[in-house]
């Protein structure tokens, strides 16, 4: 989660930016996070997916070794990017960006990272002897891919609607 605030802080201090410079330039940003997440979204509708499990043992990671890496990889995530480019022109005041407001955003995006990361610890292995069965990984990742797109529809239509293109 501290990777992801710090992408988070980063990106939506830049994103306020081009919100009061540029907002054309705002809107193309929005536009290409949105197609991104329907991207991944009919890719998991689409795809045909196979389950590989690994035979090996876990080994033995110091902490600090997993929470620099996972650091690491939450602040150069171009995915958390993409996903930050669809959400955060939705939830920004794009009148009068403040300082709270981006404390709020951030720490909201930190907190929802936080739970579901939590959620996946606490129920990986209980999970696991469902997903590996190839019906059910098959059926979540439909379901996962549904979502999305579900989630680009809603944010174009805000869009949209926002700047009155439909009427």
């Amino acid at each position: 989660a501290i990777g992801l605030a710090v992408l988070a802080l980063f990106f939506v201090a830049a994103m306020a930016t081009l919100l009061t410079t540029y907002m054309w330039l705002f809107d193309i940003l929005s536009l290409v996070g949105i197609a991104y997440i329907a991207w991944l979204g009919l890719k998991m509708i689409f795809s045909n997916r196979s389950i590989s499990v690994p035979d090996q043992q876990i080994s033995d990671v110091s902490a600090a070794t997993l929470f620099t890496e996972s650091f690491i990889v939450s602040a150069t995530n171009p995915k958390a990017v993409m996903f930050y480019l669809a959400v955060f022109p939705r939830v920004l005041n794009q009148n009068e960006v403040s300082a709270w407001q981006i404390a709020v955003v951030v720490l909201t995006c930190c907190l929802i990272s936080l739970l579901t990361h939590s959620i996946y610890a606490l129920f990986a292995s209980w999970i696991r002897q469902y997903l590996i069965k190839q019906a059910s990984y098959n059926v979540f990742g439909l379901s996962v891919g549904m979502i999305f797109v579900a989630i680009a529809a809603s944010l174009i239509i805000g869009w949209v609607t926002d700047r009155g293109i439909l009427g």
